[in-house]
């Protein structure tokens, strides 16, 4: 589960209404992540899967959501060092997490992004 309580007010000092509009941008932008991912599959091009992939944990990572952050981050780290990754199937793991960290975000803020 993720910890917005501490994120939202005590790490960053605001309100849960003023930071609602940042999490559904995160949920738009990670669908066309998600969407560039595909293609990058589609072709099997392992440098455009990185680039963005670089994108999507930097991102996850300043939001706090550690469900997705750690996954990301070793399979960047993986194609960073040139090692093997199967493009698909880590494709396939992000898409479960961004259902599973939707899922909470639309539970905390009582809304559906």
């Amino acid at each position: 589960m993720i910890d917005f309580d501490t994120f939202i007010y005590q790490e960053m000092g605001v309100t849960k209404e003023d930071i609602m509009p940042l999490y559904k941008i995160y949920l738009t932008e990670m669908d066309q992540m998600i969407a560039a991912l595909e293609e990058a599959v589609e072709n099997s091009d392992a440098i455009a899967y990185e680039r963005v992939l670089h994108n999507v944990k930097g991102i996850c990572s300043n939001l706090r959501l550690d469900l997705i952050t750690g996954p990301v981050s070793e399979m960047y780290s993986t194609l960073k060092a040139g090692m093997p990754l199967d493009l698909a199937t880590s494709l396939q793991t992000l898409k479960e997490l961004l259902v599973q960290i939707r899922q909470e975000i639309n539970t905390y803020f009582n809304s559906s992004f």
